[in-house]
């Protein structure tokens, strides 16, 4: 990752399926996140404070846990058994806000991608 990559979502899988999923709403919204597969976990900590959303694969969240980051908003468990409890010690480790399932929950998904594709409001342009 590198600095061009602060201020956009970050997707954190290494699950083709669900990557594929989350790259189809991402699309779908305009967003353009940045992506982690799970042998590139550590380098979430060059963008973890500056990213809008973290959208973590359920197969990520133990190594993301390892990394011991700073308990921040914006970050999703995306699993396909959100009503497991081992999910949601797997979620609370990895300082998840939310778990969601990405059948059930596109629609918030994409509102939050979509939210990241808008932007902070920029300053007005004078012509």
């Amino acid at each position: 990752m590198d600095e061009t990559s602060m201020g956009r979502p970050l997707v954190v899988t290494g699950d083709g399926r669900l990557l594929d999923g989350l790259l189809r709403l991402a699309a779908a919204t305009g967003a353009s996140p940045q992506v982690v597969g799970r042998d590139e976990v550590p380098e979430v900590r060059r963008t973890w404070a500056t990213t809008p959303l973290v959208l973590l694969g359920d197969d990520c969240a133990g190594p993301l846990a390892g990394l011991r980051l700073p308990r921040r908003e914006g970050v999703l468990l995306v699993t396909a058994a959100p009503d497991e409890p081992a999910v949601w010690r797997r979620a609370v480790a990895a300082g998840a806000d939310q778990v969601v399932s990405l059948l059930a929950d596109h629609e918030l998904v994409a509102d939050l991608l979509g939210a990241c594709a808008d932007g902070p409001a920029g300053a007005p342009v004078v012509c």
